[in-house]
């Protein structure tokens, strides 16, 4: 009886383990590098080009952009070549950042209008009437890297906080795993991690502090194998190993941040860590006053030592666009309530 009821438990386990991630080919894809979803499409900036699928059985609807100065068209980085394009779906129309500018489109792909970005900034995300965005500055020999307030004409308006730069100058060397600078915006406010510790300051739309959550952390500690594989990494990273010499000496701090990345869904704050259990990362999940709803770990791919694939998360599920062996691009879809097993304490 007893072998019985360990082989139906098995057997049990076994199947929600399957069905708990979908793969599902995405042979439109050439070199994608991110991916947001809304509530029924899927948006993907794929090289210089941006591609929309159907959420429900991922087709491919529309695919569009194209390297140029003109409406509706983007630029490529001078320094590594890449078009540095991101998407936000939060408003009604689709907002993409590119090179010097934000570019609206509809929901289908219509092109509608661009702002040109007048001061330094990208990665702008929207803020009640306005915009939040990243810049830099120096000031008495130090350099920083700012969040900024920007109007709808996306002149600055404020400062929100400076973090400083991890490459202060040549020869001074490049301060690797340093304070994260993670900002998104969600239903007008601003929610900003720039602490090693566990903690996230919260905004209003005019840059006014409203709250300050986060809890105690147990920090994973940067061992010196660490040290010598991330090392490693960047002498042979194909966009960094020519600037190499340019960053030594690096310095690795004590201890890891607490967190790696955030993401802000349907009223939860997923918090993606450092700790890594077996192919799993950690992941803490919290309601918008900073009350822990879970502590889990994602099936979350990695490209190497230090990138993640491109992910989102919607629906309670996990999404993640990964190459596989044949260097075609699949949709990894986990159930995050299923995927992921509650960590020991």
């Amino acid at each position: 009886m007893m072998k019985k009821s360990l082989f139906i438990f098995l057997l049990l386990f076994l199947t929600v383990t399957m069905m708990a991630q979908k793969i599902v080919s995405m042979p439109d894809l050439i070199k994608p590098d991110s991916i947001v979803i809304d509530e029924s499409q899927v948006y993907v900036t794929d090289d210089i080009m941006i591609c929309i699928f159907n959420l429900e059985d991922f087709t491919l609807k529309k695919r569009f952009g194209k390297e140029g100065e003109g409406p509706g068209e983007f630029l490529r980085s001078r320094q590594t070549g890449n078009p540095p394009l991101s998407i936000d779906v939060q408003t009604e129309d689709l907002m993409v950042n590119s090179l010097k500018k934000i570019s609206f489109f509809s929901k289908q792909g219509r092109f509608l209008r661009e702002s040109k970005v007048l001061d330094r900034g990208d990665n702008f995300v929207p803020l009640g009437n306005g915009f939040v965005g990243e810049g830099d500055m120096q000031k008495n020999s130090v350099r920083y890297i700012t969040v900024n307030l920007y109007g709808s004409d996306l002149k600055k308006t404020m400062e929100a906080f400076r973090v400083p730069h991890p490459l202060q100058r040549i020869g001074a060397g490049f301060r690797m795993l340093s304070e994260p600078r993670i900002f998104t915006s969600y239903k007008g406010r601003l929610f900003v991690t720039l602490d090693n510790e566990f903690v996230i300051r919260v905004y209003d739309s005019s840059g006014n502090s409203v709250n300050r959550i986060g809890f105690k952390y147990s920090r994973k500690k940067v061992t010196g194998e660490d040290r010598k594989r991330i090392d490693q990494y960047l002498k042979n990273h194909p966009r960094i190993k020519e600037l190499y010499s340019l960053l030594k000496p690096i310095h690795f701090p004590e201890y890891y941040p607490a967190i790696r990345d955030m993401r802000i869904v349907e009223g939860k704050i997923y918090l993606i860590c450092w700790k890594r259990q077996d192919k799993s990362t950690e992941c803490v999940v919290m309601d918008m006053k900073g009350n822990k709803l879970k502590h889990l770990f994602l099936p979350i791919r990695y490209i190497d030592e230090l990138e993640i694939y491109p992910y989102t998360i919607k629906n309670n599920r996990l999404y993640q666009l990964v190459e596989n062996s044949d260097e075609e691009w699949e949709l990894h879809i986990s159930e995050i309530n299923q995927s992921a097993a509650e960590p020991g304490t």
